[in-house]
């Protein structure tokens, strides 16, 4: 799936950039770290790899305005917001867009 990954507040500086557009392959579960990739920011043609540290709380919002879902997630350090840009049916990720 196509997601943007937004950093809310961090006590670090190790994701270089606020946001960071990339690809997922699962979504953030409870005490599992986050995984997604992205361009790299400095090698052309390179991958960008973004792991957190275990996801510690979880919150999923659906966006009526963008008809999207939102997960609010945070970790040992940061918070974190992620937006499903486009990409496979969440259907296949056992949700439905009538709710969590």
């Amino acid at each position: 799936m196509k997601v943007k990954l937004t950093r809310i507040k961090s006590t670090h500086n190790n994701l270089r950039t606020k946001e960071v557009i990339g690809e997922i392959f699962e979504l953030p579960a409870f005490e599992k770290p986050f995984i997604m990739f992205g361009k790299a920011l400095t090698i052309e043609n390179g991958t960008r790899i973004i792991e957190t540290t275990p996801v510690k709380t979880l919150q999923k919002e659906f966006d009526s305005k963008t008809r999207t879902f939102i997960y609010k997630f945070s970790t040992g350090n940061s918070v974190y917001e992620l937006e499903i840009l486009e990409g496979d049916s969440l259907n296949n990720y056992g949700y439905d867009r009538q709710g969590c």
